[in-house]
């Protein structure tokens, strides 16, 4: 026993050198493998799908495509809203009417040249993204019951500007209206158009999204 002790005592050095080449060899072999297309074709697959689920936990742009119209619809609605609420103040009193009308030509014609674009950015961003949801994944929404919701919703959008031969006379005789004329009567008929454009497309687009986010959000 003692003599195998020593012989491998002396042999130490021998049993250490071999050691170290194996693992040079070892690691010699992982690096070449590592180096290999193959290999690092794969890794990059492995590491970006990694990335891709654990970004989707955060941000996932299916959602964000599906909650899309319904965000700019909101918008909508509510600047129709802004518009009846803060215009309609320059009529609401006889003597707001009466202090509001040298003012109100100028005033609505800088208002509207300004938030007609607003307005169409909007709706176009409401139809656009309701019809990328209807063409990127149909058979989810028609599975969850929402496709004719998104459609609704687009349809409704886009009536908004059906409503355009009912506002523009009211919208020429504000921003041409000379000093005799009734500007605060005018407002008062471009109001109720708009009033009823409100309840009925853009509140109607509104909620037709509503329905169909609440349901299809996460698909």
């Amino acid at each position: 026993m003692l003599t195998e002790t020593r012989r491998s005592y002396f042999n130490l050095p021998q049993v250490v050198s071999k050691f170290a080449r194996h693992l040079d060899s070892c690691v010699s072999c992982r690096c070449k493998l590592a180096l290999s297309p193959g290999y690092i074709q794969q890794t990059t697959f492995l590491i970006g799908n990694e990335i891709g689920m654990a970004s989707r936990l955060f941000f996932d742009p299916m959602v964000a495509l599906r909650a899309a119209p319904l965000i700019s619809s909101t918008c909508t609605l509510l600047y129709a809203w802004d518009q009846h609420f803060f215009l309609g103040l320059f009529n609401r009193t006889p003597e707001a009417r009466k202090q509001s009308a040298p003012m109100l030509r100028s005033y609505y014609d800088t208002f509207f040249r300004r938030g007609v674009w607003t307005v169409l950015g909007l709706i176009t961003v409401s139809i656009s993204t309701a019809a990328a949801n209807l063409y990127k994944q149909p058979e989810a929404l028609q599975n969850k019951g929402t496709f004719w919701w998104y459609v609704t919703g687009a349809t409704l959008s886009a009536g908004h500007l059906a409503y355009v031969p009912l506002v523009a006379p009211h919208v020429k005789a504000l921003v041409e209206a000379e000093r005799e004329d009734d500007v605060n009567g005018i407002l008062d008929d471009w109001l109720r158009v708009n009033w009823w454009r409100m309840i009925t497309v853009d509140l109607g687009a509104w909620l037709s999204f509503g329905v169909a986010v609440a349901t299809t959000l996460r698909v």
